[in-house]
């Protein structure tokens, strides 16, 4: 088919082989400009990700602020000095009973004779 055309089927393998070299390293050019733009882009990503999270912890803060709902730091040192009264209070009983308990008497209890009342 090349040699009916005109086109010497040397040349053209040459020109195949040279168009060849040039779409490979046009491809890989384009493929590293790619990879750079998405390195850029995820690091965008990241950034934007930690803004947006920062805005909306600090909307959630300020609504809990508002509606006087105590945050889950203030609940957790509410639970510890809970505990802590707790532990006093159970010491305290404790040290109050051993003190009022004194050792009791032996009471002796009669039996009730029988048809007797």
């Amino acid at each position: 088919m090349l040699t009916t055309s005109g086109i010497d089927p040397e040349k053209a393998a040459e020109r195949l082989a040279a168009l060849r070299q040039r779409l490979g390293r046009e491809r890989r050019d384009a493929a590293k400009r790619v990879e750079g733009r998405f390195v850029v882009l995820r690091a965008r990503a990241r950034k934007e990700r930690r803004i947006l999270i920062s805005k909306i912890d600090d909307a959630v803060r300020r609504a809990l602020v508002a509606l006087d709902i105590p945050s889950r730091k203030e609940l957790h040192a509410l639970t510890r000095r809970i505990e802590e009264l707790s532990g006093q209070i159970d010491a305290t009983r404790a040290g109050a009973r051993r003190k009022t308990v004194a050792p009791r008497k032996a009471v002796v209890r009669r039996k009730k004779a029988l048809g007797r009342r």
